[in-house]
């Protein structure tokens, strides 16, 4: 009966993470006002984000992530995040995605 127990919460533990990532981290109201340019790096930046979580071993899903960060630039998003950082006032909502995508995708800054 414990170890049913245990697997319930252990299963329950595990789902609610996955459950919450299915929902979009940032939602129009979130972007309203920001700049296109900033809407489409933070827009990237999550794409990028949820792609570095996809790597699987599968040759074929691989690719398919491979082509996709290549297409979204992944490989300089951290850069463009930054200079996002290093332009924002420190209370200003731009920063304040960026933090609520990096905490979604528990990612340290």
């Amino acid at each position: 009966m414990q170890n049913k127990i245990r697997l319930t919460v252990l299963s329950i533990c595990i789902a609610m993470p996955l459950a919450a990532m299915a929902q979009p981290v940032m939602s129009q109201r979130d972007l309203a006002g920001l700049s296109k340019q900033t809407k489409n790096v933070l827009h990237r930046y999550e794409s990028c984000l949820h792609f570095a979580g996809e790597w699987s071993g599968d040759p074929k899903l691989d690719q398919y992530v491979r082509k996709r960060t290549q297409e979204l630039g992944c490989a300089h998003i951290y850069q463009e995040v930054n200079q996002l950082r290093r332009t924002k006032n420190h209370r200003s909502q731009t920063l304040k995605l960026i933090k609520k995508l990096e905490r979604a995708y528990g990612v340290s800054p």
